[in-house]
């Protein structure tokens, strides 16, 4: 990182920035060398970002042709138009993206996403599980940084 005044040396705090933040940006390549950059809601556990999608489309034709990924989530962002400057907290994943295959683990993965985006009763239900992807991304590089007053 060029800026490092900015990096957020602390682990703690750069999860606490993964686990607060809904949406996130997934970036993917495919075969066409075609950058796409998504915003997805994910969860964050384990070393793992997880989010939810569809059972096909561009993004997981993208995964499955190249399963190396970005993510970032931003938050805390305020444009100072008198210095033009703008002051948030940031974090930037790279890592090794891949379909959750097991549906104890999908289902496990929706409950948790439910529980974070969704209102009080939402279910979390075996046909869910069944419509739905749940795409793990393996963090291989995670960095934070932020700009405050």
């Amino acid at each position: 990182m060029r800026r490092k005044d900015r990096q957020i040396e602390d682990a703690s705090e750069i999860v606490r920035i993964l686990e607060r933040c809904e949406t996130g940006f997934l970036a993917t390549c495919g075969t066409e060398m075609r950058p796409m950059a998504t915003p997805v809601n994910y969860v964050y556990g384990n070393g793992s970002i997880f989010f939810h999608c569809a059972l096909q489309g561009r993004k997981l034709d993208n995964i499955s042709s190249n399963p190396n990924v970005g993510f970032t989530v931003a938050t805390d962002i305020d444009i100072d138009r008198e210095t033009m400057t703008t002051h948030y907290s940031s974090v930037m994943v790279e890592g090794i993206a891949s379909v959750v295959d097991s549906p104890t683990k999908k289902k496990e993965i929706i409950c948790l996403l439910i529980g974070k985006l969704a209102a009080e009763g939402a279910g979390c239900t075996e046909e869910t599980a069944a419509r739905t992807n749940i795409v793990e991304i393996k963090i291989t590089s995670l960095v934070g940084k932020k700009n405050k007053r």
